[in-house]
This record gives C-alpha cells, structure tokens and sequence, in this order.
C-alpha cells in the first residue's frame, strides 16, 4: 500500500514539474515571439549648406529648422535610432567660403543626435577644417584614407537593443586619386570588418563605389550591405532599388526629403521598410534650430551701400550694367523685365544677403565682395554675367556673343540641385535680347 502511495506521489510530482516546464517553455516561446527588435535609420543626404529653404526655382522645402521638427517626431515614435548624412554637409561656389557655414550645419546637426555622417566632394576641398569642426561637435565623420585624418574613424558599430548596427563609409576622394589602390585595399578591409562586426550594416557611399556590378561581385568575398544611402547621383530613384540582399535607397538634395527605414528583426530574420518625408512649410520649424540658422544669417549679411556711397570708391574690377545702357537701351530694357534683374533685391527681401547666395545673385559681389543697391532696387544678375569677356568696348565692336560660353555661365549656378529642371538652350531664349 505503502509503495503504491510513494509511486502515484512521485508520478504527481512528475506530472506537475513536466507541466510547469511546459508552460514555462511555452511562455518564453510566446514572449520571443511577440518581442521583436525595431530600429529606424533616419538619413539625409547633400544638405549643401541648405541652412533654411533658399526659393531657389520657387521651392519652399527643406531647412534644418523644419528637419529637426521631423526627427524629433520619429525619435518619439522610436528612440531606437540611427541618423546619418551621407556628405557634402556645406555648399559655396568658392570653395573656401563653407568655413562659417560648416559650423552652422554641425550645430543643427548636434542638436539633432546625428550618429555620423559621410565625406562628399564638397566636404574634402574644405580639408582639415571639415573634421575639425564635426570632432568639435562631437560628430563621428566615418572615412578611410591613406592620410590619417583627425577626427575621422574607418567605421562604427553601435549596439542599440541587442543589435550590432554598423555605418561604413565609401567617400569622394580627388579625381587623381580615385585609381589610388592603396586607398581601395584600406576601404575594402574597413568594410570587410564592419560587416563581420554588424548585424545590420549602412553603407554611406557618395564615392559611388558600391554599383550593382561591385555589389554582385564582392558580396561572396567581402560581404554586402543592408542600405546603401549614396549622394546626388541616386537621386532618380523614386522607390528602393534591391541587389540581392541590399536595399539602395533614394536620396534627395539640398534636404528637400528626409528618408526613413524601419527595421524589424524578429528570430534572425530582417525586414526593411521604406518611406520619406518631404519637408515642407507644413512642418513647423523647431526653435532652437531656427535660432543657430538665424544667428548665421546675422554674421554673414553684407552691408550694402548705396549707388553714391559706392560711386566716391575706386574703380570697380566690373562693369555695371550702367555702362551698357547708352548703347545697348533696347538690351537694356529687355533685361529689366527678367528675373536677372532683380536677383539681388529678392535676396535682400528675403533677408539673405549672405555668401552663401550672394555669388549667384550679384555680380558686384562675386567680383568686389561688396553690394550696392539702386534706387529702384534693378541690379544683380547683371551684363558682365553673359559678356565679361567682351567687356570693355568700343562702338566700333561688332561682335556677338558667344552662345555656347553664355549657356555654360548658366550652368555654374543653375546646378542641377538648384534648378533640377533647367534646360540652357529653353533658358537663353528666355533671356536673349536684341544687340541694340
């Protein structure tokens, strides 16, 4: 009786602990299951010094102030965040002017907990400066080189949640060096490391290198990235390019679009969700953003003088548009009913007489560095824009002016991140006028 008793114990203690197993078991299964790890990768592109929306062309989108609104929107949605600008952070047409700029833009981008940025043609003519200010700002700049540079790192691993998330990095280089196989064999080994390092690996490529010939090449031997956020060159993609297992994402320019992927990994598996977001005036800039941008417009404004202050100085090393209208008055009035001739006075509107635009608004500027305003506020993109290289002449001069020269002018600021849709040949048509 005794031994029946101890067995049917023991087989209720068995039966119990089996049960308790069992749903212990089941319950960790369910829990695994219903926890999956969520990352967001907030990323932008070619900011170009695009401080505030520059109306270039009509837009109105864009501006740090209203990107920061943005990001402060998904990181409440997702503190589980990665933002990253893939390079060319500062623009000017000379390129020594970004100095300031590029303070300006590390500023916001501080404020706004960018993880790292990348190095694009632009950001490598500024040299040292350039690595100097983000380390300053205690901005990773991800780029490898032959050169040690200050500030900079080959790549970074950031764990977020249990997740190893990687950013590598292909930067421009000069033209003279891009055939540089010691520069490719360090890129290469930097890659390598951080994709054996990274459950989920960014590539910010604005050298361009990782084609969809380079990603099915060297997948097998150096392993492929999950996104590939690259520069102006992708920004023709309207929806998410696939090569095998890497997602090639669109960019924008000059931060009309801030792009978005939502990241789920759940038992190993990935799957990657696309979206962007225009920044348009339907977002409402966020203030302390709005104050660093103002604070640089503030320092940067030229003081303009007017047509008598200017006319007791020496000689200018231009010619203004006051010297042609003697004997070209039909020219003359033509150009006043064009955009040229007020390209100096929307600047001044719109209280953005700085470096930034004024190369592209005056002429006066881009040769003297100074401004003057006319009475009737005519004046900026002026007669010496199309013939500085006829200028000065007689009346006996005879010739016309060079179609194809004029066109390319054009193009110096008519860039295709300014004015995506210009076309040189429809343009001179607009503006060409009589030679009398």
């Amino acid at each position: 009786m005794e031994y029946r008793q101890l067995h049917r114990f023991l087989i209720g203690i068995f039966a119990a602990v089996l049960s308790l197993a069992l749903f212990w078991g089941a319950n960790l299964m369910i829990q695994a299951k219903e926890t999956p790890k969520r990352i967001t990768l907030i990323y932008t592109n070619d900011t170009l010094g695009t401080l505030q929306p520059c109306g270039c062309g009509g837009r109105n989108t864009g501006g740090l102030p209203r990107r920061a609104t943005y990001i402060q929107k998904v990181l409440s949605e997702n503190p589980n965040a990665i933002i990253v600008e893939s390079g060319d952070l500062a623009f000017a047409v000379n390129p020594a002017q970004p100095t300031a700029q590029i303070e300006a833009v590390a500023d916001a981008f501080k404020y706004m907990n960018y993880t790292a940025v990348g190095v694009g043609p632009i950001d490598i003519r500024m040299g040292e400066h350039f690595y100097k200010v983000l380390k300053q700002k205690g901005i990773p700049v991800i780029n490898i080189d032959t050169v040690e540079t200050e500030g900079a790192i080959p790549y970074m691993i950031k764990e977020i949640s249990g997740v190893r998330v990687g950013i590598a990095a292909f930067g421009a280089v000069p033209p003279d060096r891009r055939n540089d196989l010691e520069l490719l064999k360090k890129r290469y080994q930097a890659f390598s490391d951080a994709r054996k390092q990274s459950d989920i690996l960014i590539l910010l490529d604005q050298g361009n290198i990782a084609t969809d010939e380079w990603l099915q090449e060297n997948r097998n031997r150096l392993g492929s990235p999950d996104i590939i956020v690259g520069g102006c060159n992708r920004i023709g993609l309207n929806e998410p390019k696939w090569v095998g297992q890497t997602m090639i994402v669109p960019t924008s320019t000059m931060g009309e679009y801030v792009g978005r992927v939502d990241i789920v990994i759940d038992n190993d598996k990935k799957k990657m969700t696309y979206s962007r977001t225009l920044i348009d005036p339907v977002i409402e800039p966020n203030p302390d953003v709005d104050k660093i941008v103002q604070d640089y417009v503030k320092s940067q404004s030229v003081q303009t003088q007017t047509q008598t202050q200017a006319s007791t100085n020496q000689a200018l090393p231009y010619y203004p548009y006051q010297t042609c209208v003697g004997c070209h008055p039909a020219a003359y009035e033509h150009w006043k009913t064009t955009r040229h001739s007020k390209a100096l006075s929307t600047l001044l509107q719109k209280e953005k007489a700085i470096p930034d635009c004024l190369p592209c608004h005056s002429d006066m500027y881009r040769l003297t560095k100074r401004i003057t305003v006319s009475a009737d506020q005519t004046g900026g993109v002026e007669c010496m824009a199309c013939h500085a290289n006829v200028l000065p002449h007689g009346a006996e001069y005879k010739k016309k002016g060079d179609t194809e020269a004029i066109k390319a002018a054009c193009l110096e600021c008519h860039t295709k991140e300014r004015s995506a849709n210009f076309e040189p040949t429809t343009a001179y048509e607009r503006i060409r006028h009589a030679s009398k």
